[in-house]
């Protein structure tokens, strides 16, 4: 057997077989340069046949099909069907009891049948409770972006009981609380802290100071930080008063809430420090943070 018809010149001898255009051809006559179809020479063993039928589509109402060649192939029901006789469809059930249709493949037991369109990147959703029937949806998810998207928006239910959200996942919730031993004067002194993974933050923190033995305080400074046992003047995230001698003071309040936008694991001090002279000055805290997103 030759394969595709090689190259001229070709000495071929009877009863040789060659393949030409899709087709395959014997020798009934011993010959040399004569190229299939050549009915002399060749005899047909196989030909190429038309293309029996289209590609399959859904079967849809007042559409032309044909009996072909090729013959328009529908999926109805998740069943397929060849066009017997060329017609505009009405009803389905009606033109297959007029025998214009052949089923050519039955629907499985276990396929999901959906309906004839749908929207180009909708979430599938059940219908019913079978488990077979899906149908269209009006959320839709980007192709390159991943965001899920709806006309009139998307609504989200929050939990329904008093767990946490899990690590990583929109809600979780991070904190730490501590009071710390008597202050040393003047010296930044870190109350407790949290670390944060990757993502959008929203951190604050409460406080009190207080005293025993009846403490002359100066100075009260406290503040959230990414370095431990520093304190900073950034508006938002510190607490300070300084400047006048306060006689056993107590002192209480919030930092925040900030943003903080994370590439990378990053840990957040609750940091203090307060100027006196006799007694005793400490102050407990609490800090904490809840991811956005």
């Amino acid at each position: 057997m030759r394969g595709a018809s090689p190259p001229l010149p070709f000495a071929l001898p009877q009863d040789d077989v060659a393949i030409s255009g899709g087709s395959t051809y014997v020798c009934i006559l011993a010959h040399t340069n004569h190229v299939p179809p050549n009915a002399t020479y060749w005899a047909v063993l196989g030909a190429v046949g038309p293309v029996p039928w289209t590609a399959p589509a859904a079967w849809l109402t007042a559409t032309a099909y044909v009996a072909g060649p090729p013959a328009s192939l529908v999926v109805q029901g998740g069943e397929s069907y060849v066009c017997l006789v060329s017609h505009t469809s009405g009803t389905f059930a009606t033109d297959l009891a007029a025998s214009k249709w052949i089923k050519i493949v039955n629907k499985g037991t276990g396929d999901v049948v959906g309906s004839g369109s749908a929207t180009d990147n909708a979430l599938v959703r059940f219908d019913s409770t079978t488990g077979k029937l899906i149908q269209n949806s009006e959320i839709t998810l980007g192709d390159s972006d991943g965001k899920l998207t709806r006309t009139a928006g998307i609504s989200i239910s929050g939990t329904n009981t008093n767990d946490d959200a899990a690590s990583g996942y929109v809600g979780e919730y991070v904190e730490a609380s501590a009071t710390t031993g008597t202050l040393t004067t003047n010296t930044p002194t870190n109350i407790t802290s949290i670390t944060l993974g990757t993502g959008d933050w929203d951190l604050n923190a409460g406080y009190s100071a207080s005293g025993g033995g009846n403490p002359s305080v100066t100075d009260i400074w406290i503040s959230i930080n990414t370095v431990t046992g520093t304190n900073v003047n950034t508006a938002g995230q510190n607490f300070r008063i300084r400047g006048m001698t306060l006689a056993d003071p107590v002192a209480a309040g919030t930092l925040g809430s900030l943003r903080v936008k994370l590439t990378g694991s990053t840990t957040y001090y609750l940091n203090c420090q307060a100027g006196y002279t006799g007694g005793t000055f400490a102050v407990s805290g609490k800090i904490r943070a809840r991811r956005v997103r």
